[in-house]
């Protein structure tokens, strides 16, 4: 019997919809099949805007929520991947992916060679190509293909 990491039971990750959901535990299920792999999602990247003028309880709540998030971070004993979802697949996603990777996190270690991943079910067809060519994995899951739950 395969058995499943808790992650991949989840209905809905933190910080992602139900769709977003879908789209990276069908990933998983393609790319990743049955390997053993640490999945974190909703995932603070850098420090956060620091407000002086609050109580210390709602500075701390403050620097939290302002602190940039990235979708997911999936690790492996080989590689890193450093994933952003999106239903349509354009090129602010290699935006958000860049800064993500720029912006060190006290949480996750991005090491150099970390792997870029967009995800999504759609692609606008004049940026898949370049994608690509800028060393971003590009892999689109159509949604008659997602998981139903």
């Amino acid at each position: 019997m395969t058995r499943v990491p808790q992650p991949r039971l989840r209905r809905q990750y933190p910080g992602m919809n139900s769709s977003e959901t879908k789209i990276i535990r069908g990933y998983i299920r393609e790319v990743h099949g049955d390997e053993e792999i640490t999945l974190r999602t909703n995932v603070p990247i850098g420090e956060g805007k620091e407000i002086t003028d609050l109580p210390e309880n709602f500075r701390r709540m403050a620097r939290e929520l302002s602190r940039l998030r990235a979708d997911a971070v999936i690790q492996r004993d080989d590689r890193t991947e450093l994933i952003e979802v999106k239903q349509r697949i354009r090129t602010t996603g290699l935006g958000q992916l860049n800064l993500y990777k720029l912006v060190k996190s006290p949480e996750v270690e991005l090491p150099d060679d970390t792997q870029l991943v967009l995800l999504g079910t759609r692609i606008h067809d004049e940026v898949a190509e370049p994608l690509r060519q800028l060393g971003v994995v590009v892999h689109v899951i159509p949604d008659s293909q997602l998981p139903l739950f």
